[in-house]
């Protein structure tokens, strides 16, 4: 995909790496918000689309741990 027919992004979310169960759609810009149901570990990565509906491959993930607040 070129930089011209870009459309969009999505944000992948999961507790596995590579398995993303949560996919957001961040519109085009990659940034979004997630509310994640529970504390722990998450993988979040992101994909660009094109106008045609090709999607790239996942990024590299970003490994973050949610913690509760109590």
């Amino acid at each position: 995909s070129t930089a011209t027919d870009l459309l969009g992004y999505e944000i992948g979310v999961g507790r596995s790496n590579g398995i993303y169960t949560s996919i957001v759609e961040a519109g085009s810009t990659p940034s979004g918000s997630f509310t994640f149901g529970s504390p722990g570990n998450y993988f979040v990565s992101v994909r660009a689309y094109d106008k045609s509906g090709n999607k790239s491959l996942f990024s590299a993930p970003l490994a973050i741990t949610v913690t509760s607040d109590g």
